[in-house]
């Protein structure tokens, strides 16, 4: 059953869209009007969908700040921005925490319903840590046919997530052999983005020992 939350200072904005996906049999659908109360919920149970209206501001929590956290601490759910048709700035500015879509306020059953379909069909693919997992594990097992395809996977993770270090990291793994400058090339940018990623620590620290 698709979990989804709704964030909004405007319980107008809450009750439009939750009246909308209420009819769509085995949804479960919860509506927060405080970002902290919000927050606390992810931590125990991560959502299929959340909606985030961007005009949500409460101390130095912003619709904006919240999608920051969600990118920082790599949560894999789909999040929908909420906006007003004037504030298209901050929806280019939403777009870089990779939202997947946004909705303009007043919006139509139609456009939410088509935001659920898409935003279920993402969350039902493996999510981000899964597939470093399924990645890791294989590059540990790697053979000479396996290696163009694999090798193509990895550099997808880094066009759909530049600014994340595991890539980086994976990449370093698969080129640990082949071409030890590369990987600690690799994995200097990803202690770059991450100084406290322990695992591209001692992997760096093996490389340059061992040069």
């Amino acid at each position: 059953m698709p979990l989804i939350y709704v964030l909004s200072e405007e319980r107008n904005v809450i009750r439009n869209i939750i009246s909308i996906l209420e009819k769509v049999d085995g949804n479960v659908l919860r509506s927060f009007t405080e970002p902290d109360e919000l927050l606390n919920e992810i931590r125990t149970k991560k959502p299929d969908l959340l909606f985030v209206d961007l005009k949500v501001s409460k101390g130095e929590l912003t619709g904006i700040s919240l999608l920051d956290k969600f990118k920082r601490y790599n949560y894999n759910f789909p999040v929908v921005v909420v906006t007003t048709l004037n504030s298209i700035e901050a929806v280019k500015k939403a777009f870089q925490y990779d939202v997947i879509d946004y909705i303009s306020i007043p919006f139509t059953p139609d456009e939410i319903l088509e935001i659920f379909q898409k935003a279920i069909k993402i969350s039902n693919e493996p999510t981000f840590n899964e597939k470093i997992k399924e990645l890791k594990k294989r590059i540990e097992f790697m053979n000479k046919e396996d290696n163009k395809d694999l090798e193509d996977q990895i550099k997808s993770l880094f066009y759909k997530n530049p600014s994340l270090p595991q890539p980086h990291y994976l990449y370093a793994l698969f080129m640990k052999n082949k071409n030890p400058n590369i990987a600690i090339k690799n994995l200097k940018a990803s202690l770059a983005l991450d100084p406290n990623f322990k695992e591209a620590k001692y992997a760096l620290d093996e490389l340059e020992n061992n040069k």
